[in-house]
């Protein structure tokens, strides 16, 4: 068994950011850190936030923006110089100890769009983004049936957010909403500057 740091430092960092966020509620985050990992390919870490009392998807935004905003805050290691600032640029990741992050956020209130309801709970699931290119024999093929089975479990139309690394901004991927109408943007280039300043 292999400790992946950096997650277990982004879940640690959850415990204490959730109460500033949502104060009662720290005891009630849950990280996964102890997942079967090789040293070459990083698993996904899931964080779960009960009772988040919220009412619907737009307030869940909010939550998911200050949680991306503290996570921001927290964060000591140095934003890759190479790496882009503006979340609309296609080639953007969330970057949190140096590792390039895709964080998808479920609901309890996402309906139609059931892929992104993992239950009960205000669910994180944390992924190294660049693990994404390296999934089985060929990434895209995988994505492809991924999508497939998503259209098929959903009860609404693929989000047009969905894209590719590369080929559409990252964030809007990272909230999707139970409409097709707006994608969501957590973040805004300015507050990734003031980070880095």
């Amino acid at each position: 068994m292999v400790e992946y740091p950096v997650h277990q430092a982004l879940c640690g960092c959850l415990f204490i950011l959730v109460e500033n966020i949502l104060p009662g509620k720290r005891s009630s985050l849950t990280p996964s850190t102890t997942q079967r990992r090789n040293p070459t390919h990083e698993n996904s870490n899931s964080a779960w936030i009960e009772g988040t009392d919220t009412n619907n998807l737009e307030e869940d935004k909010n939550i998911a923006s200050a949680i991306l905003k503290e996570l921001l805050t927290a964060d000591q290691t140095p934003w890759p110089a190479s790496a882009p600032t503006n979340p609309n640029d296609p080639n953007w990741d969330f970057w949190y100890g140096g590792v390039d992050c895709f964080i998808n956020f479920s609901t309890p209130h996402h309906v139609k769009r059931r892929s992104r309801n993992l239950g009960s709970a205000f669910t994180l699931v944390i992924q190294s983004r660049s693990t994404f290119d390296h999934i089985g024999k060929n990434p895209m093929q995988i994505r492809h049936r991924i999508r497939e089975r998503i259209a098929q479990y959903d009860t609404i139309p693929m989000s047009p957010a969905l894209g590719e690394h590369g080929n559409a901004p990252e964030l809007p991927q990272s909230f999707l909403g139970d409409d097709n109408i707006e994608a969501s943007m957590l973040l805004t280039e300015q507050d990734i500057l003031r980070r880095i300043k």
